[in-house]
């Protein structure tokens, strides 16, 4: 008697949690596709030089010192009229990794908890999540020298201290950056395996999970590179066409296998 009320107690507490995810999974994808796709797009923007163009840097006759003093002093002009789209940017890439957060968990509360691949998709999504979400408070540190107008290049010395601070902000990013992306790519590759033989997930959404970490480890690639036109394609393939689509797709159809469970 005692052995099935626990059992009873227990599928109550699982029809209860997954009642919880079958509302929360749909807003989390939805709130994970549009945070990534407004984020990517801001980014693409900046990187294409459609918001401002990025100054050159130029040998004059004045000497090194002065000619990077001068151009650290048009970077910064140019970072602060876009200081606009870098916050918005940088506050709307970590709500979408927290929505992926989100759905992981609730992915696996779908395909089962016991399975070591939804253990290590969670895993794999919360870690690479973090990463990206202190990369992105990282760069917006750079913004308390850019919020600020009228930087001199005369006398060049603050002026390229100044700089070559942010650029150390800049830099220190890139590396947590590549390896959030890295580990992202990997729990991916394990959303793809969870789709996989599933008849309350449709087979392209596995399609789209390896597809998307493919336009992640791309993007990482031309970043290891230098490449900024393989970096730009591995972002818009990742933040624009792949991940929204994939985001919220799998939010929707996680809350109605749920629902429908």
């Amino acid at each position: 008697m005692r052995g099935s009320q626990v059992e009873r107690s227990d599928t109550e507490i699982s029809a209860g949690l997954d009642g919880g995810w079958r509302r929360i999974a749909p807003w989390a994808g939805y709130v994970a596709a549009f945070s990534a796709l407004a984020g990517a797009l801001l980014f693409l923007l900046d990187a294409l030089d459609v918001l401002a163009d990025v100054p050159e840097f130029r040998s004059t006759s004045a000497g090194f010192e002065s000619d990077l003093a001068t151009y650290y002093v048009a970077y910064f002009e140019r970072q602060h009229d876009i200081l606009w789209s870098l916050f918005l940017r940088d506050a709307l890439l970590p709500v979408a990794f927290l929505g992926l957060m989100v759905l992981s968990l609730a992915t696996a509360s779908l395909v089962g908890w016991h399975r070591p691949v939804a253990q290590i998709c969670v895993l794999f999504f919360a870690v690479g999540g973090v990463l990206h979400i202190v990369s992105d408070v990282l760069f917006l540190g750079a913004t308390s020298y850019w919020r600020y107008d009228g930087w001199e290049a005369d006398p060049p010395g603050p002026m390229v201290a100044v700089g070559r601070a942010s650029d150390a902000i800049d830099l220190s990013t890139n590396y947590v950056e590549a390896a959030g992306y890295v580990v992202l790519a990997g729990a991916l590759v394990c959303l793809g395996t969870l789709c996989r033989g599933r008849i309350d997930l449709p087979p392209w959404l596995g399609l789209l999970a390896y597809a998307e970490a493919v336009g992640m480890l791309i993007l990482v690639l031309g970043r290891a590179l230098e490449n900024d036109l393989l970096f730009q394609v591995g972002a818009l393939a990742a933040g624009i066409v792949i991940g929204p689509v994939l985001f919220a797709a799998l939010g929707r159809h996680v809350g109605r296998a749920l629902s429908a469970g």
